[in-house]
């Protein structure tokens, strides 16, 4: 019987020995024998505590607000930029515009005086500015509107 308790009594030794923590052993031991993603005394590395959690998120948002604010102020300089294209554009539009006017206004204004003076009256009054101008170049100045034509 001796015999046969002592091989009881080592491998309940050997037995207590396997149930107790690793944490209770070496740390090199115990770091050794966790299996991988697993810390010593059972943590695992993969697994966040609340704080850690809490952390994360705030770090997500951080980046996001970041991100929008970028991105905002990149559209504002781009709304810009073309606000300022736009302004040159609009600006080259109106002048144009205006210049058009001006010409329409202006040949309105010759056709209608086209109209109401006969053809008889336009002929003498463009041979009149001819013999004006040719009196101020000092060309001489001719009395008589037949020599113009």
């Amino acid at each position: 019987q001796f015999g046969s308790s002592a091989s009881g009594s080592a491998t309940f030794i050997l037995a207590s020995i396997a149930i107790l923590p690793l944490s209770a052993a070496s740390p090199g031991m115990a770091a050794m024998a966790a299996p991988e993603g697993h810390a010593a005394g059972g943590r695992d590395l993969m697994a966040m505590d609340a704080e850690d959690m809490l952390f994360l998120k705030r770090l997500r948002s951080q980046v996001k607000r970041e991100s929008r604010q970028e991105l905002l102020f990149r559209r504002c300089v781009g709304r810009l930029e073309l606000s300022e294209q736009e302004l040159l554009f609009q600006r080259a539009l109106q002048g144009r515009l205006e210049g058009e006017a001006v010409r329409s206004w202006q040949l309105q204004e010759r056709q209608q005086a086209a109209e109401l003076m006969p053809k008889e009256a336009l002929e003498s009054a463009y041979a009149h500015r001819v013999e004006d101008l040719l009196c101020l170049l000092g060309k001489g100045c001719h009395t008589e509107t037949a020599d113009l034509h």
